[in-house]
C-alpha cells in the first residue's frame, strides 16, 4: 500500500511531507542484493485489482526499492532510497528462541505438545520420541525422523480444524532456503534444562544445529 501510494499517488494525510507536496516523485529502482528475490509487486497489485484476491503469503525472503525524491523543509533538494525487505510472518515466532537454550526450548515445547488439545496430534512424533536416547550416539536418521514428525505435528497444530498459535520455530513452517538442510534438522529432546550434553552424541548434534 505505501509504494503504490506513493508512485501512483495516493491520500497521506499525516505524512507532512506529501501532504504539503514536497515529494518531487517516487519510483522504483533495481534492489541492491541481485541474490535475493525481487518483491512481485506488481502481481500483488493485479491479483487484488484484477481479480479481487489478496496474494499469497510470502514463502521465503524478497527485496524492493523504492527511490523517493522530495524538498526539505528548507528547500533543499533530497534523495531517500528505501529498501523494503519482505518475510514470512511465521519467522517471527523464532525471535523469542534467541534467547533461550536449547534445553529450554525443548522442555517447553514437549510441555506444550502435551496438553491435551495437542497430544493427539503429537502422538506419531511422541511414539518416535520415546524410542530415542538422547547421550546415545549421533544418528543422522533419527535425527531427520525425528525433524520430520516434529514438523507434521507443527503443521497439523496451524490446520484450519485446529488453527493454534505458539507454534516455533516458524522457520519450519517455512523453511525458504533452508529446506531439507541440516540447520533444520533436529527436534526436541527428552532433556533436563540443567544437563550436559555428551560429546558426539544426539542430544549434542541436535543442540548444535
Amino acid at each position: 500500500a505505501l509504494v503504490h501510494g506513493l508512485t501512483r499517488g495516493g491520500r497521506f494525510p499525516v505524512f507532512e511531507a506529501y501532504a504539503s507536496g514536497r515529494i518531487a516523485r517516487a519510483y522504483l529502482a533495481p534492489q541492491p542484493d541481485d541474490a535475493v528475490p525481487r518483491f512481485a509487486y506488481e502481481n500483488h497489485v493485479r491479483t487484488l485489482v484484477e481479480e479481487r484476491l489478496w496474494p499469497s503469503s510470502t514463502t521465503d525472503i524478497s527485496e524492493l526499492r523504492l527511490v523517493i525524491e522530495y524538498q526539505r523543509q528548507n528547500g533543499a533538494d533530497r534523495t531517500l532510497t528505501l529498501d523494503i525487505v519482505d518475510y514470512p510472518g511465521e519467522w517471527l515466532l523464532d525471535l523469542p528462541l534467541l534467547s533461550k537454550s536449547y534445553e529450554q526450548w525443548s522442555a517447553e515445547s514437549l510441555a506444550l505438545s502435551r496438553e491435551p488439545l495437542r497430544a493427539k496430534l503429537a502422538a506419531p512424533w511422541h511414539a518416535h520420541l520415546a524410542t530415542l536416547k538422547p547421550e546415545a550416539r549421533e544418528d543422522e536418521q533419527a535425527a531427520l525422523t525425528e525433524a520430520r514428525l516434529f514438523t507434521d505435528y507443527l503443521r497439523a497444530c496451524r490446520d484450519e480444524r485446529f488453527a493454534m498459535s505458539l507454534l516455533p520455530p516458524g522457520r519450519f513452517l517455512m523453511p525458504g532456503n533452508l529446506a531439507d538442510t541440516p540447520a533444520l534438522t533436529f527436534a526436541p529432546l527428552d532433556v533436563p534444562m540443567d544437563g550436559s550434553a555428551p560429546d558426539h552424541s544426539l542430544w549434542a548434534m541436535m543442540r548444535r544445529r
